[in-house]
């Protein structure tokens, strides 16, 4: 399996313990206790039942059962705004998150204004953008008559995807973190493009990840496994964000697998450039443990700038250091194993079915880009307030006392 990324990297295989990705393997080392994890950092959770609504002015329709999915859910409209009122017990930061059954359209995504208690939180806030995936249009890869693999064409996945109200900035895509006072609140949603099913929503804490020191001391009772490997091949995602991230062929190393000198065949995944775009894979380890993944790869692209990417099993990423993956340049493919100061870190897995998604995200330029972009958006201030006075073609023989009329 590979992943391309635009700058980036291209996936062949990722082993638990591999990344291009050409292959992963799991191979010996682990995901911390997922239980442990996942539900301490969720407590105060505050629901929203989505078929309550006050106040409507979209065409909304409520399904019970949608898609198989137990309750009731509310379709959504492209245009006008719908309103829940909830109840805060206590004051906090908390951090929306939903369920929702993309509707199949010939939009890439959902976009809609949020509001709390009439207000958009930000500026951004007028267009959140939420996620629609993709797969292949086949289970397997066709093939024409002399056997040569044909490009999977890309269709819209009819899947409950989940995913929480996120930023949408060049440097940033975390989850807007809301701070609610005790008592009675509203929400809003403002129809924008493209219409979905809603099936639950919660305001929730944000996710404290802890750092592989803390991560490596829940999982020190856990069996390290050190006798397994296990293959996924990168161009076998079984859902991606965007429609433009596809299986590739590549003909430069045999070590690429599968391989094939005379036929075509799609053995490397192109990955995406944007920040939050991301694809998902499923895979079974065959006992509880602690594992590693490898990645195997390649990054002829950038040699300054590394590419970066997010790291999550089952939704959760595991540690802090899973936050920031770079991959490094290299001409040539690459085994990388997950690491953390150059020592492989270990993931603790439990036996049977996961998943593991990595997604673009932003590396440690991303503060010095926050920099120039507010340099940048103080000198258009200054430039439209002296416009304002001098005009766009001042007179090169008038003082216009800029210094006065803006000290």
């Amino acid at each position: 399996m590979i992943f391309r990324k635009r700058g980036f990297v291209k996936l062949v295989t990722i082993m638990l313990v591999t990344l291009y990705i050409v292959t992963s393997i799991f191979c010996v080392s682990a995901f911390a206790d997922e239980v442990d994890v996942a539900t301490e950092t969720f407590s105060g959770s505050i629901p929203i039942s989505v078929e309550n609504f006050v106040t409507t002015d979209m065409a909304t329709e409520i399904k019970s059962n949608y898609n198989g999915q137990a309750g009731n859910a509310v379709i959504t409209d492209d245009s006008g705004e719908i309103t829940w009122q909830f109840s805060v017990p206590q004051e906090g930061d908390y951090n929306l998150k939903l369920k929702y059954f993309p509707m199949e359209s010939k939009y890439a995504n959902i976009i809609l204004g949020v509001k709390i208690d009439g207000e958009y939180l930000d500026a951004n806030a007028e267009e959140v953008t939420l996620t629609k995936l993709y797969k292949n249009e086949h289970d397997k890869i066709q093939v024409d008559a002399r056997e040569n693999q044909i490009l999977p064409k890309q269709i819209q996945a009819i899947t409950l995807v989940t995913d929480y109200i996120k930023k949408v900035t060049a440097t940033d895509n975390s989850p807007y973190v809301i701070n609610l006072t005790p008592g009675e609140h509203t929400l809003t949603f403002v129809g924008k493009r493209d219409n979905m099913a809603i099936v639950s929503m919660e305001f929730c804490k944000p996710v404290e990840t802890p750092s592989y020191e803390e991560y490596s001391k829940q999982i020190s009772n856990k069996k390290v496994i050190t006798d397994y490997k296990g293959y996924i091949e990168a161009e076998d995602a079984k859902y991606k964000s965007s429609s433009t991230m596809v299986p590739i062929n590549d003909r430069t190393s045999a070590l690429i697998s599968p391989s094939d000198a005379y036929r075509v065949l799609y053995n490397t995944f192109n990955s995406s450039s944007i920040i939050g775009e991301y694809a998902t894979w499923d895979f079974e380890v065959p006992e509880d443990g602690v594992y590693q993944l490898a990645i195997k790869f390649r990054q002829n692209s950038s040699t300054t700038v590394l590419p970066v990417s997010k790291v999550y099993i089952d939704d959760v990423i595991p540690f802090k250091e899973m936050e920031k993956v770079e991959f490094a340049y290299n001409r040539k493919w690459q085994m990388m194993r997950v690491n953390v100061e150059g020592e492989p870190a270990g993931v603790y897995l439990t036996k049977g079915s996961h998943t593991l998604k990595i997604e673009t995200a932003i590396g440690s330029f991303a503060e010095y880009i926050e920099q120039i972009q507010d340099i940048a958006y103080n000198l258009n201030a200054y430039y439209r307030n002296i416009i304002m006075i001098t005009g766009t073609s001042p007179d090169t023989y008038r003082d216009y006392q800029i210094d006065v009329k803006l000290p």
